[in-house]
């Protein structure tokens, strides 16, 4: 059987990715589920992607973007545009903590306190 065309998935009118956590992403649905395009309110599973295809992307998101999502995260935020806010929370979180583990320092009596903390 001849794998669908392009045509034969739903799709939402096109709206184009914005910003660079959105065309990064949609460059990575680009390339697993093999179509020439995908827009901001595009379902990955309308547009032919499954469970396999999934592990793949949260696979890749965390290769590409250094955090952590589940497919769950991709089940409950299926379009581009809700999964990237989904990415920029888990960002937003890690560069908090990150900041959280750079005002930590051992002070010179060997006791650990934290200095000024801005989240």
């Amino acid at each position: 059987m001849p794998a669908p065309d392009q045509d034969s998935y739903a799709r939402q009118e096109y709206e184009a990715p914005q910003g660079e956590l959105e065309i990064a992403l949609a460059g990575i649905w680009q390339e697993l589920l093999r179509v020439e395009r995908v827009g901001r309110q595009d379902n990955f599973f309308e547009l032919g992607g499954h469970s396999l295809l999934a592990v793949q992307v949260v696979v890749r998101v965390a290769d590409r973007f250094a955090v952590r999502i589940s497919v769950r995260d991709l089940l409950s935020a299926p379009t581009l545009q809700r999964l990237a806010l989904c990415i920029s929370r888990e960002l937003d979180e890690l560069n908090q903590y990150q900041s959280v583990i750079r005002n930590f320092s051992v002070s010179t009596d060997g006791i650990d306190t934290i200095e000024e903390i801005e989240l």
